[in-house]
């Protein structure tokens, strides 16, 4: 094994930790709630979003209002 992946594998490790720890403290403070709505954000939404603070439904909106207000 040579240094490239050694240096991958040790990412890896430390993004698997990471993530780990996340779902952690996520299951220990509930499912958020969506800002909009205030429906609880999807779990598939915050594992590939943890920082996301919509649903999908309402994310989608307000994309759609941003692109429009800039014209």
């Amino acid at each position: 094994m040579d240094e490239i992946d050694q240096a991958s594998e040790i990412e890896q490790a430390r993004v698997a930790e990471r993530l780990s720890r996340l779902a952690k403290e996520m299951a220990a403070r509930g499912s958020p709630e969506c800002t909009e709505c205030g429906e609880d954000i999807e779990e598939e939404r915050l594992q590939a979003m943890p920082s996301a603070r919509r649903c999908i439904k309402c994310q989608v909106e307000h994309e759609k209002f941003a692109r429009v207000r800039r014209f």
